[in-house]
């Protein structure tokens, strides 16, 4: 089954760049859709930058599929648990101006996101982790309850720094 997923976190990170308010994200979910997306995802730090509160309620009006990326933490579980997104894809913590949040560390699967899974699963939201490419991280997420798995292969794309940039 094909599914396009839009993420709309690089359109919030240039908003907050040029201390503006466009582009308004809830009119770029709607071309988005319009364009064939199936779903509209945006990440949510604790912060709230660059995608704000305001941002999330306008998303979950709009979109017909509305994807929220979170780490498992409570006032972030909170805040998903209010706004209602159609599913919650659990993560690390976004970085401060980056356009996507890492996967999640085995023992940070173990300690955080079966409470986390739970909580929802008892909200009747679907959640996905996202984890690295690892058999450990596999592991630790087998009988976990989340709807999905997806798997960050950012570091494997990206790959190691190379040598000779180490050295400028």
């Amino acid at each position: 089954m094909r599914s396009f997923t839009a993420t709309l976190d690089a359109a919030a990170l240039l908003r907050d760049t040029t201390g503006g308010e466009e582009p308004r994200l809830s009119h770029l979910a709607v071309a988005a859709e319009l364009g064939g997306a199936d779903a509209i995802r945006v990440t949510a730090t604790e912060a709230l930058m660059p995608v704000h509160e305001a941002d999330l309620y306008d998303l979950r009006r709009v979109a017909h599929c509305f994807e929220l990326c979170i780490a498992p933490t409570p006032s972030l579980l909170k805040l998903a648990l209010e706004v209602r997104p159609d599913r919650v894809v659990l993560s690390e913590e976004a970085a401060p101006g980056s356009m996507g949040a890492p996967p999640l560390a085995p023992t940070a699967i173990r300690e955080r996101v079966v409470p986390a899974l739970r909580a929802l699963a008892e909200a009747v939201i679907p959640a996905c982790v996202r984890v690295p490419p690892d058999l450990d991280a596999m592991k630790a997420l087998h009988g976990a309850g989340a709807a999905a798995v997806e798997i960050g292969t950012a570091e494997i794309i990206e790959g190691p720094e190379p040598e000779w940039v180490r050295g400028f």
